[in-house]
This record gives C-alpha cells, structure tokens and sequence, in this order.
C-alpha cells in the first residue's frame, strides 16, 4: 500500500535530518 511508501519517505527524511 502506499502507506507503506510514505512511512519509508518519513523513516529516511529523519535520516536526512540527523
């Protein structure tokens, strides 16, 4: 599902962050 695409954008945009 396309949930799943959004909580992998949200999971490396935190990656990003750090």
């Amino acid at each position: 599902d396309g949930l799943w695409d959004v909580l992998s954008i949200k999971k490396a945009n935190q990656l990003i962050l750090q």
